[in-house]
C-alpha cells in the first residue's frame, strides 16, 4: 500500500453530529469524518460504507462558516453556538455539535485541513514487469490546484489512444464480413 493509500483512508477526526437536510430542513443525526488527505465524508451513522456526500477540502472550492454566519435554527435543546457549516459551488452543509467546544475542535481541525497543500501532478511508474521500449500513456491523473486567486481544481485531460492508418478498421471490416458470410453456412454444415 503506498502513502498516498494510507493518507487517504487514515481519519484525522471523526464523530457524531446532526446535520440539517437539504429537502425539509429537518435535524438529523449524521457520522462526520475528515481524512488526513483532507477529505470531508458525510455518513448515515458510523456504520454506513457509503458517504452521503463527499467534499475534498485541499481541492474543491470550499467556505467554511461559524455559528455567527449561520442563519438557520438550531435543533431543540441545543444553542446557536453549536452550528456550523460549509459551501461548496454546489452544495451548503449546516452541521450541530454536541456542545461549543466540540465545534472548535471540528471548525479547527477543518481549517488545518484547508492548509494540506495538494498533491502536485506527476506522472505514473509504469507496473512492475511490463514491456520497458517505448512510451507509456498512463491513466491516472491525481488533480492540483492551479496558482490563481481562487482555488479551482484542473484535472488533466484523459488520455485517448488512436488507431494509425486506418489498417485495423479495414482488417476489422474484413474479419466482420467474412464472419457474417459464415453465419449463413453454418447451419447447412451442421445439419448434414
Amino acid at each position: 500500500m503506498s502513502n498516498s493509500d494510507n493518507l487517504s483512508s487514515a481519519i484525522a477526526k471523526c464523530g457524531s453530529l446532526q446535520r440539517q437536510t437539504s429537502l425539509l430542513r429537518r435535524w438529523k443525526p449524521c457520522w462526520l469524518v475528515l481524512y488526513q488527505n483532507g477529505r470531508l465524508s458525510i455518513y448515515e451513522n458510523e456504520h454506513s460504507n457509503v458517504a452521503l456526500d463527499t467534499v475534498s477540502i485541499p481541492y474543491d472550492f470550499f467556505t467554511l462558516q461559524n455559528s455567527n454566519e449561520v442563519r438557520v435554527a438550531p435543533p431543540t435543546g441545543k444553542s446557536s453556538n453549536c452550528l456550523f457549516g460549509y459551501k461548496t459551488s454546489g452544495k451548503t452543509h449546516y452541521f450541530c455539535a454536541d456542545d461549543p467546544d466540540d465545534k472548535e475542535a471540528w471548525l479547527a481541525a477543518i481549517k488545518e485541513a484547508r492548509n494540506i497543500q495538494p498533491v502536485p501532478y506527476t506522472t505514473c511508474s509504469r507496473p512492475y514487469g511490463m514491456y520497458t521500449g517505448g512510451t507509456y500513456a498512463t491513466l491516472c491523473h491525481p488533480a492540483y490546484v492551479l496558482p490563481v486567486q481562487m482555488p479551482v481544481a484542473y484535472y488533466p485531460p484523459a488520455v485517448y489512444r488512436r488507431r494509425l492508418m486506418g489498417t485495423n478498421l479495414a482488417v476489422g471490416l474484413l474479419a466482420g464480413t467474412a464472419a457474417a458470410s459464415m453465419l449463413a453456412v453454418w447451419p447447412w454444415i451442421l445439419w448434414c
